[in-house]
C-alpha cells in the first residue's frame, strides 16, 4: 500500500508469528483476536499498532532476500498511532488482508506418476 509516497507492506513470516504470539493471551496465536475485542478502545488500538509494526518489520526484513541491497526501514508502532482513524483503519485492513492471504495454499500437490498407493 502506498501512503503519501511511501510503500508500506505487511508480511506474515515465522518471525512475525513468533512476535504476535507474545501479544496473545497465554502466548497462543489462535487467541490473538482476543486482544482486539476488548472493551478498552485504547488498548485495542495500541495492540493494532503493535500488530501493524510487527507485520511491517517482517515485510521489510523479507525484502532483503529479494534484493540484497535493500535496507529494511520498519515503521514503529508509535508511527501508526499518530495516524487519523481512517488512515489507521485502511492500513489495518490492508495488513489483515495480507495476513489472511499468507494463509492460503499456493502450491498444489500432484500425485506422482507410476504405481498408486492402494
Amino acid at each position: 500500500m502506498d501512503y503519501k509516497g511511501k510503500k508500506i507492506g505487511f508480511k506474515r513470516t515465522v518471525g512475525a508469528i513468533s512476535e504476535l504470539s507474545k501479544l496473545a493471551p497465554d502466548g497462543r496465536i489462535d487467541r490473538l483476536g482476543e486482544v482486539f475485542s476488548q472493551d478498552n478502545l485504547g488498548l485495542t488500538v495500541e495492540n493494532g499498532a503493535k500488530l501493524l509494526a510487527i507485520l511491517n518489520k517482517w515485510y521489510e526484513k523479507a525484502k532483503v532476500f529479494e534484493d540484497a541491497e535493500c535496507k529494511p526501514e520498519p515503521i514503529p508502532a508509535d508511527w501508526f498511532m499518530m495516524l487519523d482513524m481512517d488512515e489507521y483503519t485502511e492500513l489495518m485492513n490492508e495488513a489483515m488482508q495480507q495476513f489472511n492471504a499468507d494463509d492460503k495454499i499456493t502450491v498444489e500437490a500432484v500425485e506422482p506418476k507410476g504405481k498408486k498407493n492402494e
